[in-house]
Parts: C-alpha cells; sequence; structure tokens
C-alpha cells in the first residue's frame, strides 16, 4: 500500500465472517468462503454497502446542519425581537444580525441540497439483498456436502444470524438514547411557552385600560391590576417579550420534530424491538431442531430454518425503506 495512503475499512460482513472463522479456524466453511463465488457475491456486498453509507451520511449530515442552522438563525432572530436595545446596541447587534444571516443562508442550502432520503434507502435495501444472498449461496454450499452442512449453519448462526440480533439491540438503544438527547430542547420549549402565557397577560393588562373605552368594567379591572402589579415588578413591552419568546418555542419545537423525524427514533426502536423478538424466537424454538436436523443430514430443515430467520430480516428491510431509515450505517451496517 503506498505510503499515505488511507487503508479502506473493510465491510461488516467481511469483518463478521472473519471473525467466525477466527473462533473457528479449523471449520472447513473457510474453503467455502474463500471460494470465487462466495467472493463474487461478497464483493458485491462491499460496492452495495458503501454506496449506501456514503449516501446516507451525506442526507444525514446536510439535513441534520440544516435544521441545526434554520434553529440557531431562528432563535438568533426572536433574540433582535427582545426589548433589549440598549443592552445589545452596537457590534453585539451587528454581530446576532450577521450570524443569522449567515445560519439562515447554511439552512436554505442545507434544504436545497439535502439528497432524498428514498436515495439511500434503497441503496441500503439493495446491499441487504446483497448480504442475504451471501448467506444463501453458504448455506446452499453446505446442503451440497454434508459435511459441509452443520458448519455452514454454525457460519449462518454467528456471522448472519447473531450479528443482526445484537445490531437490533444496539440500534433500539441508540435510537432510545437519541430522543432521550432531545428532551431538554423540548423542555425548553414547554417553559417557554409557559412565559408566553405570562407575557400575554401582561399585555393584556397593559391594553384593558385602552379596551375599557368599549367596556367600562374592563378598564377598571386593568388599572386595578397595573396597580397590584407594579408593586411587585414592571416589564416594558411584555407583547415583544411574548412575540420573541413564541418564535424562540415554536423553533425548538420545530427542530426538535424535524430531528426526530428524520432519524424515525420512535418508529425504529419499536420495530428494532419486534424484529430482535422474532429473531430470539426463532433463535430459541427453532435453532436446536435446525441444528439437530444437520447433524443428521437433513438439508431441507436447514434450509427452511435459514429462510424462516432471512424472512424476518427482509421484511424488516422493506418496512424500514418504505417506513422511514435509521441512523448511521444504515439498516444492518457495523
Amino acid at each position: 500500500m503506498p505510503a499515505g495512503k488511507k487503508r479502506k475499512k473493510r465491510s461488516d460482513l467481511r469483518e463478521a465472517l472473519d471473525q467466525h472463522l477466527e473462533r473457528n479456524p479449523s471449520s472447513p466453511i473457510a474453503a467455502v468462503i474463500a471460494s470465487a463465488d462466495i467472493q463474487s457475491r461478497l464483493a458485491r456486498f462491499d460496492v452495495e454497502d458503501e454506496t449506501a453509507l456514503k449516501r446516507q451520511k451525506s442526507h444525514l449530515r446536510i439535513g441534520r446542519a440544516h435544521l441545526w442552522a434554520t434553529m440557531f438563525g431562528t432563535v438568533l432572530g426572536a433574540i433582535a425581537l427582545l426589548p433589549i436595545e440598549e443592552t445589545i446596541a452596537g457590534w453585539p447587534r451587528v454581530t446576532i444580525e450577521t450570524l443569522q444571516v449567515i445560519a439562515l443562508g447554511l439552512g436554505f442550502l442545507g434544504a436545497t441540497l439535502c439528497p432524498l432520503p428514498h436515495h439511500w434507502r434503497a441503496a441500503r435495501a439493495s446491499a441487504e439483498a446483497a448480504r442475504a444472498d451471501v448467506f444463501r449461496a453458504i448455506v446452499r454450499a453446505g446442503a451440497g456436502a454434508r459435511e459441509l452442512l452443520v458448519p455452514a449453519l454454525a457460519c449462518f448462526k454467528d456471522a448472519h444470524l447473531g450479528r443482526q440480533l445484537k445490531f437490533f439491540h444496539d440500534r433500539s438503544g441508540q435510537f432510545s438514547r437519541s430522543l432521550f438527547w432531545l428532551r431538554p430542547y423540548r423542555l425548553l420549549a414547554y417553559v417557554l411557552r409557559m412565559l408566553v402565557v405570562v407575557f400575554a397577560v401582561l399585555a393584556f393588562i397593559n391594553l384593558a385600560p385602552t379596551l375599557g373605552q368599549y367596556w367600562p368594567p374592563l378598564k377598571d379591572l386593568g388599572e386595578w391590576l397595573q396597580a397590584w402589579l407594579q408593586q411587585w415588578f414592571q416589564i416594558k413591552e411584555p407583547g415583544r417579550w411574548q412575540l420573541s419568546f413564541g418564535i424562540m418555542a415554536t423553533s425548538l419545537l420545530a427542530f426538535t420534530s424535524a430531528r426526530d423525524f428524520m432519524d424515525r427514533s420512535r418508529e425504529n426502536v419499536e420495530r428494532y424491538r419486534l424484529a430482535a423478538k422474532g429473531v430470539e424466537m426463532l433463535k430459541s424454538a427453532e435453532l436446536p431442531k435446525a441444528e439437530a436436523a444437520a447433524a443428521a443430514g437433513n438439508v431441507q430443515e436447514v434450509q427452511a430454518f435459514c429462510e424462516s430467520v432471512q424472512s424476518i430480516l427482509s421484511h424488516e428491510h422493506q418496512a424500514w425503506l418504505f417506513g422511514g431509515g435509521g441512523i448511521e450505517n444504515g439498516a444492518s451496517s457495523n
């Protein structure tokens, strides 16, 4: 490898197969994996996987940058609306306005340039189909020779079933953490909304004497409330505070909702949980039968078990494709 050239990362599928062979160095399945047929299928997966990862990372990086920039620019604009002209006069106000223009400009560029999510989701679905094809070929090779049937099933269990099950658990936890880290923004938005209500009441109190010309009792109420509030605190232009905090709260809630929608966090937590449950049920109930069948040379029962597992995985991939995507590394990557 030329000096200074970055080493290309191996796909998670190749890593899974390598780890299986490291744990089983004398397994005859090594020759099957090294065959030209399996290697060509692995090469196809490598290409599909790399394409899916590049498209997904591009979509998520640009999309998330767009969300952050838009929220930041909106909040800066809301700060500029506050009745604090004397405090931010001069270079602070110029800085705020400049940063707002930059942030909103970046947000607009992000929204314009962000690739459609269907592009990387379709690429990921294609990569997962290539992954399934590799293990089908390994199992078929095992079915062709009795001495390979048990090692082929062991490879399927270790490098595919076990790997996917771990993936489902890891991703479910990752999406749960993603939801957790959005909670502070939602909480802040709700606090700002409460302040909006307070300032709305104060704005009404200030307007009550004026509106009292149409309904005299309202004027008396407003004057009494103003006199009572002056004993405790005075807020300059509560209407502007109400407007600014309302914009901030709306921006924060829009950010968290858009981020949740982009990651499909709630949906993915439940989907991965259900997929893991289905695979675990097959593993506990049917895997021992399949292992006994492999030892007895029953090819059909082994293939039926492998297809049952793959059916759950394929259904999860299709639901993920048409119902939304995951975060880093797609539906079933390392």
